[in-house]
C-alpha cells in the first residue's frame, strides 16, 4: 500500500486578493461580437468557483447575483474565446468577445503517442484518488501540455468539461495553469518526474463553473445529497470556515502544533469585511477531523463511542493567507499533506454549496 501522507496537494485558485463583502452583487452586462459588434446570444455567463450562472438574451444581456464582491465571472460560447473578468463595482458591463482561430498545427498524427502519455499523466493527478466510474472527462481533446523532465504543465483554451455522478455536478473548466512535479522529499528539491516516488506537488490555477445535473430520481438525489455533505466535512474548506468563525472543536477539528512549543498553531493578523487574514506561528501544524459513523463531526473532547479520526499536515511557507467567512481562500500559502490533500482535482464542491443541517437520511 502506497504511503498516502507523503501525497502533496495544493490548491490555488486563480484570484487576486480582493475583499469579500456580505451584500450581494448584482451583475448586469452585455456582450457583442468584438468586429460586428452585434449582441451574442446564449453566451454562458456565471460566478466562478459557484452554481450560479446564466445565459445572455437576444439582445445580448444578462444579469447575475454574486454572494460574494468583488468575484470573477466567466463567459463562454462554443465559437468565442472565453473570457474571465474581475467584477469590483456595479457598474454596467459592456463585454466584447473574440471569434476562435483554428491552429492547424495542434493536432498532429505523429505526436499521438507523446499525447496519450500526457494524458495519462494528467489523469493520474487531477482525477487523483476519484472512483474513475463516477468523474469522466467528456473532452480530453481540448487540453494542451507541456512538459520537461522535472515539470509538467496542462492548460487550456476551451472549457475542460467533467461529469462527476458521485456529487451530480457537471463541471466546465478552465485551466489556466495546472502544474506537476516531484520532490526528493517534503518540502525538498525538484527531481525527475520519471522517479518512483509519491512526493508529488499539484498546483491548479483556474476558473469553476458547477452545473446540478438532471436527476428526477428521488432516491438518487438524496444519495448524492448525502454524497456531497460527506465529501464537505472534513475537507479543507471546512476546516478553514472553521478557524474563520474559531469553531474549530465544534466542527470536529483539533491542532497541534510541531514541534510541541505551547504556542498557538495560528494568529489572526487582520480583518477587513468578511476577509481575514491568518499566519502560522509554528513551522508545521497537525490538524485532526474527528467524525462519527454517520459521517458528521465529533468535537474531540466530546467523543463517546466509535469514531473515526482522519490527519493533515500543513507546512508553512512563511507568509500569510486569507479566508473567507465561507472557507474559500484567496493564496493559500501552505503546503498539504494528508487526507484534506488527498482530492481529486476534479472531485470538488462549489464554493456557494452548504451542507444541510438536517439531512433526512445517512448510509
Amino acid at each position: 500500500m502506497k504511503n498516502l501522507i507523503c501525497i502533496v496537494y495544493c490548491f490555488l485558485v486563480l484570484i487576486p486578493s480582493i475583499h469579500a463583502q456580505t451584500k450581494q452583487q448584482q451583475i448586469l452586462g452585455k456582450v457583442v461580437d468584438s468586429k460586428t459588434k452585434k449582441p451574442l446570444v446564449n453566451v454562458e455567463v456565471f460566478v466562478s468557483g459557484t452554481t450560479i450562472g446564466t445565459t445572455t438574451n437576444h439582445k445580448g444581456e444578462f444579469k447575475l447575483n454574486s454572494p460574494l464582491a468583488p468575484c470573477h465571472i466567466g463567459l463562454l460560447h462554443v465559437a468565442y474565446q472565453p473570457l474571465v473578468l474581475t467584477i469590483t463595482d456595479n457598474s454596467f458591463l459592456n463585454i466584447e468577445l473574440s471569434k476562435k482561430t483554428r491552429n492547424i498545427h495542434e493536432v498532429q498524427v505523429k505526436a499521438k503517442n507523446k499525447r496519450r502519455a500526457n494524458l495519462r499523466m494528467f489523469k493520474k493527478y487531477f482525477l487523483y484518488y476519484a472512483e474513475k466510474s463516477q468523474v469522466k472527462i467528456l473532452n480530453d481533446s481540448v487540453l494542451r501540455f507541456k512538459k520537461d523532465e522535472y515539470d509538467f504543465h496542462t492548460f487550456c483554451n476551451s472549457p475542460l468539461v467533467i461529469e462527476n455522478k458521485h456529487l451530480g455536478y457537471q463541471i466546465k473548466i478552465l485551466i489556466k495553469d495546472f502544474h506537476v512535479c516531484k520532490k526528493d522529499k517534503v518540502g525538498g528539491e525538484k527531481i525527475s518526474l520519471n522517479t518512483l516516488t509519491e512526493n508529488a506537488l499539484f498546483k491548479l490555477k483556474a476558473f469553476y463553473y458547477y452545473q446540478d445535473t438532471d436527476t428526477r430520481d428521488a432516491i438518487e438525489r438524496k444519495l448524492i445529497m448525502n454524497n456531497r455533505r460527506k465529501h464537505y466535512y472534513g475537507s479543507l474548506r471546512h476546516f478553514l470556515s472553521s478557524l474563520y468563525s474559531n469553531e474549530l472543536g465544534k466542527n470536529g477539528f483539533s491542532i497541534q502544533s510541531i514541534p510541541n512549543s505551547g504556542k498557538d498553531a495560528f494568529a489572526l493578523t487582520s480583518e477587513h469585511g468578511q476577509t481575514k487574514r491568518f499566519k502560522f506561528m509554528v513551522e508545521k501544524v497537525k490538524v485532526t477531523y474527528h467524525e462519527n459513523f454517520e459521517h458528521c463531526p465529533v468535537h474531540p473532547e466530546q467523543i463517546h463511542g466509535s469514531y473515526t479520526t482522519w490527519p493533515t499536515t500543513f507546512i508553512s511557507l512563511g507568509d500569510e493567507f486569507e479566508i473567507r467567512a465561507n472557507g474559500t481562500s484567496t493564496n493559500l500559502n501552505f503546503e498539504i499533506h494528508g487526507s484534506m490533500g488527498q482530492r481529486s482535482l476534479a472531485n470538488t464542491l462549489p464554493d456557494n454549496y452548504i451542507p444541510e443541517s438536517n439531512p433526512e437520511f445517512n448510509f
